[in-house]
């Protein structure tokens, strides 16, 4: 005899039951956590390099000390390294730093 456990979710305004056995809901719950972990335990580490490696436009340009025509020039005409996330510009420090060495 399985043991059933009633799950209900809402899918846009209806509710849907769906019927699992309480060791398979078990298992996933406990597939979830062991995700969950791993993945606070490797982003917690990635996140802090790239909040301290990452730099925004007005931060480059501190840096560079120029002004924004300059630095799409150095960005399209020179090579200098980013990448843009919607309309945001972002500038790895290092790889911004190793490209001024190459200067």
């Amino acid at each position: 005899m399985y043991n059933k456990t009633k799950q209900s979710y809402m899918v846009g305004q209806k509710i849907e039951q769906v019927v699992i056995s309480k060791e398979y809901f078990d298992a996933l719950i406990e597939k979830i956590d062991r995700i969950d972990l791993l993945l606070k335990s490797n982003n917690v580490s990635k996140n802090d390099e790239k909040l301290s490696d990452e730099m925004t436009q007005n931060e480059v340009l501190e840096l560079l000390r120029c002004k924004e025509t300059k630095l799409w020039k150095l960005r399209n005409e020179r090579g200098l390294p980013y990448r843009k996330v919607g309309k945001t510009l972002y500038f790895s420090r290092k790889e911004v730093m190793e490209w001024l060495k190459k200067q």
